[in-house]
């Protein structure tokens, strides 16, 4: 791309004209040329492109950016170009794919070439490679396909993705988001469960009771801890739930679509598979389902726990009886993910039209995290609406058998589905269906805002060989878009989601490491993986050493300097601030803080400029980062005493340190 084409996509992604772009026309440019909005391509380029940090880019800002990319471009294409010839062929690409890892089929192959270059040819020469990923921060191969294969699953007018369909997979990183996930969960449905054993009750008793007399009773009768009788039960299937989800997904792609390429499934096949796992781990986990109905609503000292529950049912009512609710608790699942998911996509898409034709209601993050949450929480509640009537038919299903003197009027009569739905409706008319309904909407929103916070907390405290990715809000998005594609339970909390996550892959909430890290940490976090966390050394005191020899001194004066000495302004104390970021604190009380203007100092007040990403790298060496997005760096041997940061992203010898217990 020349000037003038770099000025003219300036332009183009300059909605409002100002002279700038912020995040949000940012993300609303790269959908329109058919990008990936990942919140680590949009964090890596204002990092890269936003000199001044002020949350925007200028036109000359953006020109800096653009050339130097083009020149980063540039040796990537060379390259990818294998026999020099101006241009990168299919054969070339399919190399290339294959020693990386990939899918390297025909269909891969030109499903990537074709997305780059809109004149459909089967090669492409510089200008068109350039003019497709310029936008893109990517600074190898590797992290070059993940980009570019995730461009190729986005279909314009489906504004969500799923995981990339890679064929690597590193299981670690499943694992840990897997495990984030079903501790969030638990923790949700913990918190919720006063609300939804009130549901539960409502459901299933043969009179209508106000919901306050309703909960109160439970306190009367059982104390605090009956809000939470069958909690267990609901907790322990998650972890089971979510692994089979996430297997089943990935199988039912390659059977039911085996002729497709799968990074170009449509919506609808990607639902359909996403239907199909969720309703295979639900018949796996289902005997969970109805263990905890029946300690929901039994009285106190019917059942000791789990256990009996299981043992009394099996003995009384014989195998079966474990899936009795079953059918329609299947039927429920499409209903609620068709009307969920396009009710979210519908909010989300006017209220970014709403916003791009009010320019003074701008911000520069664009959709806040509790936008995305309330238009999860409207899809999620209509949703319901649909598919509740089934909930409430399974759950009278589910307790049927139960012996009738258990003391909570339960309706016990043996129907099945449809003679339930009649005897309800002739009844208590329609609204019957919907008993319940009204504590069921009551945890929709805690439910949601507490799972995703402690998700968030979770993948901090978890990852700590893992490089937490700054939160922006298409991230939100994603867990929506995930929440509805794998069907968790009907109640709209976002549990485990099951990730499909490559190595180098962004797409996730949490990666192996910082983005601009990626060939410098990848291989080393596979041999941490085995050993002793490498991040266990900043529990306590510490000394800090460069590659030179010395040690990172806090000095009186507030400046940063490395000595040779070990005295006690050498030694550091590192302390948690959250999302896998540290504070330096030296013995003086002040803490490590990354300047603007790339110097070092110590200051009294911990903020945003004093939090530090500490990767383990190869060696036993780390790398210190600051919320700049540069490193710190020690001073050549012409600067022997400075400290500063570094310039550009990558890391070399003299941003490389020691930490050793002091």
């Amino acid at each position: 791309m020349d000037d003038d084409e770099i000025r003219e996509l300036f332009h183009k992604l300059d909605k409002d004209h100002n002279g700038s772009i912020d995040r949000e026309e940012f993300i609303l440019g790269l959908r329109e040329l058919h990008l990936p909005t990942d919140p680590t391509i949009v964090q890596r380029f204002f990092e890269e492109a936003d000199d001044n940090h002020d949350q925007q880019v200028s036109q000359e800002e953006f020109l800096h950016f653009m050339k130097h990319r083009r020149a980063s471009l540039r040796q990537l294409f060379d390259q990818l170009d294998v026999n020099k010839d101006g241009v990168i062929s299919e054969e070339e690409i399919g190399i290339l794919l294959k020693s990386a890892g990939f899918k390297a089929d025909k269909k891969h192959v030109m499903a990537l070439l074709h997305t780059a270059d809109h004149g459909r040819k089967n090669s492409l020469d510089f200008h068109e490679f350039s003019r497709f990923l310029s936008l893109l921060p990517s600074t190898g191969v590797q992290d070059l396909l993940s980009v570019w294969t995730r461009a190729v699953a986005i279909d314009i007018g489906e504004d969500f993705t799923l995981p990339p369909d890679h064929v690597n997979k590193d299981m670690h990183s499943i694992m840990l988001y897997l495990l984030a996930g079903g501790v969030a969960g638990m923790v949700s449905r913990t918190a919720t469960s006063p609300l939804d054993r009130l549901k539960i009750i409502m459901q299933t008793a043969v009179d209508r009771e106000p919901i306050l007399k309703a909960f109160l009773r439970i306190y009367e009768t059982e104390g605090v801890r009956g809000y939470w009788r069958g909690n267990l039960a609901n907790v322990i299937k998650i972890f089971p739930e979510s692994g089979i989800r996430f297997v089943s997904y990935e199988t039912y792609k390659r059977y039911l679509f085996p002729e497709h390429d799968p990074i170009k499934l449509s919506a609808f096949e990607k639902l359909l598979a996403g239907g199909l796992a969720g309703a295979t781990s639900q018949i796996s986990i289902y005997p969970m389902e109805v263990i905890r109905a029946r300690l929901a609503v039994s009285s106190p000292g019917t059942y000791s726990g789990i256990r009996d529950v299981f043992a009394t049912t099996l003995r009384r009512e014989g195998p079966a009886a474990f899936y009795k609710g079953l059918v329609p608790s299947l039927i429920g699942i499409f209903p609620y993910a068709a009307i969920d998911f396009a009710i979210y996509d519908a909010l989300k898409k006017w209220y970014v039209e709403r916003k791009k034709s009010q320019v003074k209601e701008k911000t520069d993050q664009g959709l806040s995290v509790w936008v995305l949450l309330s238009c999860g929480a409207v899809s999620s509640s209509i949703g319901q609406l649909a598919s509740y009537p089934m909930d409430l038919v399974r759950r009278r299903l589910q307790i049927q058998g139960m012996k009738a003197h258990t003391g909570d009027g339960l309706a016990l009569k043996a129907l099945g589905p449809m003679g339930i739905l009649r005897e309800t409706i002739q009844k208590e008319g329609p609204l019957g269906l919907y008993r319940g309904m009204v504590p069921n909407l009551m945890k929709v929103v805690p439910s949601m805002a507490i799972s995703y916070a402690d998700r968030m907390s979770c993948f901090g405290t978890l990852s700590s060989s893992f490089r937490r990715v700054s939160l922006t809000t298409p991230e939100v998005s994603q867990i929506h878009k995930q929440r509805r594609i794998y069907f968790t339970e009907r109640v709209c909390i976002p549990d485990v989601v099951a990730a499909n996550i490559h190595p180098s892959s962004s797409i996730t909430m949490t990666g192996h490491h910082h983005h601009h890290d990626h060939h410098h940490h990848h291989h080393d976090h596979h041999h941490h993986g085995h050993h002793e966390n490498p991040l266990a050394v900043l529990e306590g005191h510490v000394r800090i050493r460069s590659a030179h020899g010395e040690y990172l001194s806090a000095r009186e004066d507030g400046c940063v300097k490395q000595v040779s000495n070990r005295e006690n302004w050498e030694r550091w104390t590192p302390e948690h601030a959250g999302h896998g970021l540290y504070y330096l604190r030296s013995d003086h009380g002040k803490f490590l803080s990354a300047r603007q203007d790339k110097t070092v100092s110590q200051v009294h007040q911990a903020e945003d400029w004093e939090k530090w990403y500490i990767t383990p790298l190869e060696h036993g060496k780390f790398s210190l980062r600051s919320a700049h997005g540069h490193h710190l760096r020690a001073g050549d041997h012409h600067e022997h005493h400075h400290v500063n940061q570094a310039d550009g992203h990558s890391v070399g010898a003299w941003e490389q340190w020691t930490i050793e217990r002091a």
